[in-house]
């Protein structure tokens, strides 16, 4: 058997809650259940339990009328259906409830079995009606909030996904470039050496006399200059592969600073310039943890530079001083300089100051130092003016408690 309708009559005449009694006990089925409270607070109570399927609402509740009970009531909770109940018939009145939210407006004197039976039940069907429209719009609501976040989501993927693309991009535009630079640079650097040897062996061919060996020495010199040279194109270039391969693990050994050094300028002599000297100056601990290969190989591009681009007469100055836990290195020389519009550049790949186009080199060798500094953890600066020189500033981390 189908539960019975509950129904709220908020009426403050006790008469006009027996009439709609009697009316709704008229009605055949017995389908209607009333429930009666007296005034304005008790009404709100009621409704706030949410205990009931329709509402009957009489328009004069002492000092509150029933279209504020009805404002209200729209306010706090969407109960039911709402049939406002009024002494007198009013056109203004009618508008004014539906406005309100009512779904009918019934006058007391006629009110009959029939008419408040099809107000019920249209009002009932009405709410809900319009109860599953709500529930629809809002499911609707939800699925566009749903749709907004998705495409937003995949936005962000594909925004992502165009930065990654750009990335590649980008990673093969540099790398064509840089294999565009590293064909000029090698065409050039490895053009000329191989020149000098090559015009330098048919010389030595002809020089077979004991009268000619200062000649055959002479060019012998320069062969072996050249193959240096070619000897150490290819070692920047293999430097910079294992950097850029990630195969630089550092392998820290004992040391005697000095010696190590002494090592690297007679390893140096050959190249020096007429009348070129390297002067050394060292102070503090002598014996220190450090990878000696990286080390060696900072320190021969830093003077190889320094000797490279200063005049044959002027000394290379290599100052170290080895601090609590920190080495630090200055290589100074009283060359060609740096112009100012190419020191934010020193450190790239390839490239070469505008000055030294008449300089054999990789434009590697800063690059490389840099790269081997940042596996150390250290850092280098320089300062530079143009014809007078340049100095190198490096700070590295060593461990000096050592016995050797």
């Amino acid at each position: 058997m189908k539960d019975k309708i509950k129904i709220l009559l908020i009426e403050d005449d006790e008469d006009d809650y027996i009439l709609t009694l009697d009316t709704l006990n008229d009605i055949p089925g017995k389908m209607y259940e009333l429930e009666w409270v007296t005034n304005y607070e008790e009404g709100l109570k009621a409704i706030a339990s949410n205990s009931f399927d329709v509402f009957l609402l009489d328009y004069r509740l002492g000092k509150e009328s029933g279209l504020d009970l009805l404002r209200k009531m729209n306010l706090i909770v969407e109960s039911g259906p709402i049939i406002l109940l009024t002494g007198q018939g009013d056109r203004a009145l009618d508008f004014e409830a539906m406005e309100a939210g009512a779904s009918d407006f019934l006058v007391k004197a006629d009110l009959n079995p029939d008419l408040l039976d099809r107000s019920i039940r249209y009002a009932i069907q009405q709410f809900n009606t319009i109860r599953q429209l709500r529930k629809k719009e809002d499911e609707l609501q939800q699925l566009n909030a749903n749709l907004e976040l998705l495409v937003h989501d995949r936005t962000a993927e594909l925004n992502l996904a165009n930065i990654e693309l750009k990335k590649v991009y980008d990673s093969e535009h540099e790398l064509s470039q840089l294999k565009g630079k590293l064909v000029s640079m090698a065409s050039h650097e490895f053009k000329t050496p191989l020149s000098t040897i090559l015009s330098s062996l048919s010389l030595v061919e002809r020089y077979t006399s004991e009268t000619d060996k200062e000649k055959r020495t002479k060019h012998v010199e320069r062969i072996k200059s050249a193959v240096q040279n070619l000897n150490n194109i290819l070692n920047d270039f293999l430097s910079l592969e294992k950097i850029e391969s990630g195969f630089t693990p550092q392998k820290p050994e004992a040391i005697q600073f000095t010696n190590f050094i002494h090592c690297i300028i007679d390893d140096l002599n050959p190249i020096l310039k007429l009348e070129q000297t390297i002067i050394f100056n060292h102070n503090g601990k002598n014996e220190m943890l450090v990878d000696n290969h990286l080390l060696k190989n900072i320190l021969i591009n830093l003077l190889s530079n320094a000797i490279k681009y200063s005049p044959e007469d002027k000394a290379i100055v290599l100052k170290t001083k080895c601090l609590t836990n920190a080495l630090e290195i200055e290589v100074t020389d009283y060359g060609i300089g740096i112009p100012e519009e190419d020191k934010a550049h020193m450190f790239e790949r390839f490239f070469r100051a505008g000055n030294s186009g008449s300089y054999q080199g990789t434009g590697l060798g800063l690059t490389i130092v840099k790269r081997y500094l940042d596996i150390l953890g250290g850092s280098i600066r320089f300062e530079s003016e143009l014809n007078k020189g340049t100095s190198f500033f490096v700070l590295m981390p060593v461990m000096v408690e050592v016995t050797v």
